[in-house]
Parts: C-alpha cells; structure tokens; sequence
C-alpha cells in the first residue's frame, strides 16, 4: 500500500498473473497491460510499487537470473501509471549471491522518499554494511551504506517521519539513526541514544528468532486515503 494505492496480483497459473493497482477509498482500479518479463515459469518474479519525484506512481518487476550461472543477474520492467506501459530495462548483473536471496524472499521492503530499501535477512553476507535500494527516478540499484553501530547491535530498519531509520539495540546501548537526503547524497545523523534494559534487548532477539522462522508471515500496513485512480480508471 503506496500513498493510497494496493498493488494486488493474482496467480492464474504457473505462467501467467494478473497485476492491478486498487484504491479503496475510492473504489477504483485499474488493470495493469502484462508484464514484458516472460523467460519462462520456472523464473520467480516480484512486483514492488512506489513512487517517485514527479508523482508518477510506477510497479517494478524483478525477473531473478538463473542462479547455477556464472554470472548472477535480473531483468528489470518498469510500468508507469502515467503512461500506462512496460518499459523493460538493462539486466543488472554481478549481484552478489546474498542479494539474490534478499530480493527472492521478499523479506522487509520499505518504501521511502522515492526509492525501495531491502532489510537483509539476519544470515546476510551485508547485513552490517550495506542495504540494497532501487531508485525509482534513475530507475537503478544501488548499495547504501549503513552506519557504523557496532557489531554487537541488533538492527531493525523502518520509517520515522517519513523517513528511512535505523535502530541499533544491545544489552547496555540503544540508538536510532535517520537517513537524510541532502543534495544527491545520502547522510545518516544519530537521532538518539540512550542505555538499554536486558529485558528490552530480549524482547529484539526473540523478534530476530521470529523473523528467521517466520518471514514469510503477513505485515500490517498503514492505509493513507488518496484521490489516485479517480479519472480514467474502472470501478470495482
């Protein structure tokens, strides 16, 4: 759910699925035109919505490469809402392997100020260093640099104010660090930073535990109410 707008897909076979952009607030939707990504059933593909700087809402599909390759790559399609098409981009190649299992999983993307950020998972080759994002105005991926917490730290990623924020959590230390976009580059500042309880920093390894068992499990979303969909799109 993306400022008011649900991405729903529905699986008609192993081939073929359905993708449409709904806004219930107004109880509208409109179908998407099939996706160009079609290598074969065999190949998972992912869907992810956003928006960027113009407004433009766009769906971004990831085709994963075949990973007994030599050289790990994925298809990219992008579909704008504006011009109500496909376009399909350069294969992003020389992934490291750990990246292909972030984005296969699904697991944690956060939407933020225009790009999608991967939460690694906790067995990670990255996870203390680096995010993987997609920037939905270049239309590329990149890597984000996360700061330097400490090694002992758990880490929860989320959304503070609208922004992209980063809890690190220990036996005695607890901070948050907030992402700023300043000029093209992106700076983390220390939010806060205080002591921690024992019993508090359970309570984030046994969410850690969950989330190694579990990440599949549904998340609960907040639904913003918007007017997107309301000309040229059909009812429901």
């Amino acid at each position: 759910m993306i400022d008011g707008l649900l991405l729903v897909r529905c699986s008609l076979d192993l081939n073929r699925s359905e993708l449409s952009l709904w806004n219930p607030c107004i109880r509208k939707s409109v179908s998407l035109p099939r996706c160009p990504l079609n290598s074969g059933a065999e190949i998972e593909r992912h869907f992810y919505l956003g928006v960027d700087s113009s407004g433009n809402h766009k769906v971004v599909g990831f085709e994963l490469g075949d990973f007994k390759a030599s050289e790990l790559s994925t298809q990219i399609a992008i579909y704008s809402l504006r011009d109500h098409c496909w376009r399909v981009k350069p294969s992003w190649i020389n992934i490291p392997r750990c990246w292909f299992e972030v984005i296969e999983s699904q697991y944690g993307v956060i939407y933020c100020q225009g790009s999608l950020y991967w939460r690694p998972k906790v067995w990670s080759c990255v996870e203390y260093t680096h995010l993987l994002s997609f920037d939905l105005n270049a239309e590329e991926f990149s890597y984000l640099k996360m700061p330097v917490i400490g090694e002992e730290m758990l880490r929860f990623y989320f959304l503070l104010g609208g922004s992209l924020a980063l809890l690190g959590i220990s036996r005695v230390r607890a901070c948050v660090w907030v992402m700023e976009k300043n000029a093209g580059k992106e700076l983390w500042r220390r939010f806060s930073s205080g002591e921690s309880k024992l019993d508090a920093y359970e309570l984030f390894v046994e969410c850690k535990v969950q989330q190694r068992k579990y990440y599949r499990c549904s998340n609960l979303v907040t639904c913003m109410e918007s007017l997107v969909l309301h000309d040229g799109s059909t009812s429901t």
